[in-house]
């Protein structure tokens, strides 16, 4: 029964508004456009709520996406009039197209993919690094609080529901909520519904887009094999993180405004008296690539470079300056409200990044933050891993990749493309100092993977015809290996083929048992100590202080309160010196106020903290590979005084 509801929530939240939107619009990616519309307006029916006051709940934020089917429907059939009513019939009737065995063998294999993948997700959802206390925590939170008042944290009350600074855009946080609120319980499983539903939607735009550049059916269903082929594009999707919103808005933005300009069928010729519906349909795509841009940034805050990338597009496409103001203004009032909040709580509207120390952060995250930054290899080791990593788990793609590139730069349809790519690269480039691992950082570049598959065949496309029947061969080549790495990428996903030796694919090709809990997503050391303040009868009432935001995503639902070092209770750990009379100080506050347990890593940047002062002066009481658990000492009552 949870599934059912689950599944008629997805449709809901995910595709119905939108689908009503542009159900009349023949844009020929119907699915993806409505996912891309519903997820944002999901975003704004929670977000008004919470401003109003009212509790997020399945009844009233479903109550909202309702009321907006019948508005979408309105201004869908409104703005789909003219399309409908004015499009004469075509001068030259379009042959239609036969599937053929080819066509049919690579989209049941395509099919075959995205299946097991959904079970495999299923089975083991949500395997990001930090989607246990960030992406998919929040959702969890706003399901059990019905709210997000707590987000971003700046008070203590705060930091005791969400440990974590950030102000993270919400748009797939809230997604999980929706997922949460539609099963009416907390079944992290469900969560492969919206992450399957992302994945189809980002291979049907690639498939979209291609076709819509070479009229060709079979070139499409390539670029959706060529997304396959890479493992890091899997990954960087299944994790259950931004990286996949932030790919279907680039390609969203860069589809709906080619549809805009050449409609779903460019092959087709147009009658010259079709003015009236190439300007509505220039309208309807403005209005989509606005709300695909705003996507990218209600996903992360680097997003926005999608607003920055729509509006080269629709300039490099002849849309009109009036359109591209009309754009801007679509994207900044679905996406700025959220900013403005947090500025409005934070008095940083992106909380806690530091932006020329122009706003304010919390000052002990940003060191930590920073330390961490310092221990991460110089520039040249970085590149080396980073490239090493691209081609092992996506080389076919990487290579494919950088050839079209070279070819495409002289060919004046694919420049838009390319500076949507260049844009996303520097966005990499900017990003690897705040990634905690350099090669996790890869994961921003999903947006330039989706293009890359699209750039390949197209530019393949060109020159086929030079080719002769080496392309067909080559063609052909290329299909058998992109579908032969996407079929190996999801049987033994999340390990890599090119990675992990054949011998030992069996072992990772087989499902382990369903569950949510110990070695499916947390880091090493994590359970064991979980396990162990269990096994100890470790008292509740005792606070414990930190710097793992896993040990509180984990250890809050035993019941303890896990203090984070950046907590403002806490700060006065960061007065005054290391001398043992102040380190003596430092413990009688922090018995005072009821901590009395450290969760400490030792060979981390905890080394850099106050805690590793503390922890010398403390009683140890559990050890393993990466963590240590200490008793504060109980402090010697002052004398009073005669």
């Amino acid at each position: 029964m949870a599934f059912l509801t689950c599944l008629i929530g997805a449709v809901l939240g995910y595709v119905a508004p939108g689908w009503l939107l542009c159900r009349r619009w023949r844009t020929g990616a119907t699915l993806p456009v409505a996912m891309i519309v519903s997820t944002v307006l999901l975003v704004q029916a929670a977000f008004y709520l919470q401003l109003l006051g009212a509790p997020l709940t399945r009844w009233t934020v479903g109550g909202v996406l309702i009321l907006l089917c019948g508005v979408a429907a309105l201004i869908g059939s409104r703005m789909g009039a003219a399309t409908t009513d004015a499009t004469p019939e075509p001068t030259v009737a379009p042959a239609p197209q036969r599937w053929t065995l080819a066509q049919g063998a690579v989209l049941t294999a395509l099919i075959v993919q995205l299946g097991w993948l959904c079970v495999r997700i299923f089975v083991m959802p949500l395997l990001g690094g930090d989607t246990l206390f960030r992406w998919e925590f929040l959702g969890k939170l706003v399901f059990q609080h019905h709210n997000f008042s707590f987000y971003p944290p700046i008070t203590d009350a705060d930091y005791a529901i969400y440990f974590f600074t950030d102000s993270i855009p919400p748009l797939v946080q809230l997604s999980y909520f929706w997922t949460y609120a539609s099963c009416g319980d907390y079944w992290p499983h469900a969560t492969a519904v919206f992450v399957g539903l992302q994945v189809l939607c980002l291979g049907w735009l690639a498939y979209g887009a291609t076709k819509l550049h070479t009229g060709s059916r079979m070139a499409g269903l390539t670029a959706a094999a060529l997304l396959g082929s890479s493992q890091l594009l899997i990954a960087s999707i299944a994790t259950g993180q931004e990286t996949c919103v932030t790919a279907l808005s680039m390609l969203g933005v860069y589809y709906v405004l080619i549809w805009g300009e050449h409609g779903a069928a460019p092959n087709t010729p147009e009658a010259p008296s079709d003015t009236a519906a190439t300007a509505t349909r220039r309208h309807q795509a403005i209005l989509l690539a606005g709300f695909a841009a705003a996507a990218g940034a209600l996903a992360r805050e680097y997003g926005w470079v999608m607003l920055i990338i729509a509006i080269v597009v629709a300039l490099m496409h002849g849309y009109t300056r009036r359109q591209v103001l009309a754009l801007i203004a679509v994207t900044v009032a679905l996406a700025a409200p959220w900013y403005l909040r947090t500025w409005a709580i934070t008095g940083n509207p992106v909380y806690s990044i530091d932006v020329a120390s122009l706003f304010p952060i919390n000052p002990v995250h940003d060191q930590l933050v920073k330390a961490q930054h310092a221990q991460n290899p110089d520039v040249l080791e970085q590149a080396k891993a980073c490239v090493t990593l691209a081609m092992q788990n996506a080389g076919l793609l990487a290579l494919l990749g950088a050839a079209a590139v070279l070819l495409a730069v002289r060919v004046r349809r694919f420049r838009s493309l390319l500076v949507a790519m260049a844009l996303i690269a520097v966005i990499w480039m900017l990003s690897v100092p705040y990634t905690y691992y350099i090669n996790y950082s890869l994961r921003v570049l999903s947006p330039v993977m989706g293009a890359a598959a699209i750039l390949i065949v197209c530019v393949a496309c060109r020159h086929r015809e030079r080719s002769g029947r080496a392309w067909n061969g080559l063609a052909a080549t290329v299909i058998t290996a992109a579908l032969t790495f996407g079929l190996l990428n999801v049987a033994i996903y999340p390990q890599s083929p090119t990675i992990v030796a054949p011998s030992d694919w069996p072992q990772y090709a087989s499902l382990p048992t369903l569950s949510w809990g110990p070695n499916v997503r947390n880091p090493p050391g994590v359970d064991e100590l979980r396990e162990t303040l269990r096994t100890q009868h470790v008292d509740t009432r005792m606070k414990l202080l930190t710097t793992n935001a896993y040990t509180h995503a984990l250890l809050t639902d035993d019941g303890y309160d896990v203090v984070p070092l950046w907590a403002p209770q806490v700060r006065f750990l960061y007065e005054g010196d290391h001398a043992d009379a102040t380190i003596d100080a430092h413990i009688q506050r922090l018995t005072a106020l009821g901590i009395r347990l450290v969760i400490y890593a030792p060979d981390t940047v905890d080394n850099t903290t106050p805690l590793h002062d503390i922890t010398r002066h403390s009683q140890l009481l559990y050890e393993n590979k990466k963590l240590q658990l200490f008793l504060l000492p109980t402090p010697t009552p002052t004398p009073r005084a005669k």
